[in-house]
This record gives C-alpha cells, structure tokens and sequence, in this order.
C-alpha cells in the first residue's frame, strides 16, 4: 500500500471519528436538555402542585372553621393548620420559581399574614366582623389559584422544550444515518476502484 494509500484511509478513519464523537456530544446535550425539562416537570411544577393543593385544603378547613365558628375546632386544630400552611410555604419557596411565580407568592405570603391576623381578631372578638376575614380569604385562594395556573403554564414549556429536543435528537439521528451511508458508499469507492495505469 502507497504512502498515498494509507493516508487516505487515516483521513476516512478520523473524519469518521471527528463525526462520531460530534454526534456523540450533540446527542449528550440533548438527553441532558430533556432531562432537565423532566425533573423541572416533576420538582418544580408537580411537587409545587401538590403545595399549593395542600395550602389551599388547609386554607379551606380553617375557612370552614371560622365561618361556623366551630370553637372546638379551632382550639384543638387551628394551630396545627397554621403551622402546616408555614411548612408548605416553605417547601414553595426551597424550589425553583419563575418571576411570576416569585411575585404572586410574595402577594400570598402578605395575605396570608393578613389572614392569620384576621383570625386572631376573630378569636378575640368572638367572631364579629366577618366580612374582613371573607375579603382577605378570598385574596388568598385568588393568588393560589394564579399560582396553579403558573404551573399549567411553565409545565407545558417544558414540555414543548422537551418535544423540540426530542425533535433535534431525531433529525440528528437521520442525518447521522445519511452521512454514515454517505461514507460507507465513499469507502466501497475507494476500496474497489483501481486506477487505469
């Protein structure tokens, strides 16, 4: 085999290698992007849900509790509700939020101080002037609702993120399979063809 030869087959060895290894990190990228999208699905949006699902069950019990003005209730449960909706909170915050996300949970965060007053008012003042209480109740399932709807929202990003990923791999994939079928032909090429002398 001519020096000529043998460089010509170093050349196929290591476009083909140089191709692979391309490839190779570009398909790297891409599982690294989807996985991203499905634990961001499943830590940030998911969890989020089952929060905010959670605060507004408790929310909804002490609702329940102070507009029949069950005492017995509210002196055995309230404080364990409270408490409970002060961990939720917390967990909400540990995760990862969007702007949107960040500002209607800073407005919830204020009414749900504005709640936990209005029942201490209530508590003291055995129940009268209900209306407050009412006002700011609403304001809190307002701003969980907005915060249920943000995850519908950024879930459904990355889910499309996910599909355009998904996308890309899958066109990579073909042209991969094209250019490798490009280079197989090229190689039969070269190995049968014999120059005329």
């Amino acid at each position: 085999m001519r020096l000529f030869d043998k460089l010509k087959w170093v050349l196929i060895i290591v476009v083909v290698f140089v191709i692979v290894f391309s490839t190779n990190m570009i398909d790297r990228n891409i599982f690294k992007s989807i996985n991203e999208s499905i634990v961001g699905i499943y830590e940030d949006r998911l969890v989020v849900k089952n929060i905010i699902l959670d605060m507004s069950t408790t929310i909804n019990k002490k609702e329940v509790a102070f507009l029949t003005e069950d005492t017995a209730f509210l002196k055995t449960d309230n404080d364990k509700l409270t408490e409970a909706l002060k961990n939720d909170l917390l967990k909400f915050q540990q995760t990862k939020l969007t702007e949107k996300e960040e500002q209607t949970l800073g407005l919830f965060r204020q009414n749900l101080q504005s709640m936990l007053k209005e029942e201490d008012i209530l508590l003291k003042s055995n129940f009268t002037n209900i209306g407050d209480y009412k006002k700011v109740i609403e304001e809190v399932n307002r701003n969980l609702d907005v915060l249920a709807h943000i995850q519908m929202q950024e879930g459904k990003r990355h889910l499309i993120r996910s599909q355009r990923s998904m996308v890309t791999m899958e066109l990579f994939t073909r042209l991969e399979i094209y250019f490798m079928i490009i280079l197989a032909v090229i190689a039969l090429i070269i190995i049968f063809y014999k120059p005329r002398d």
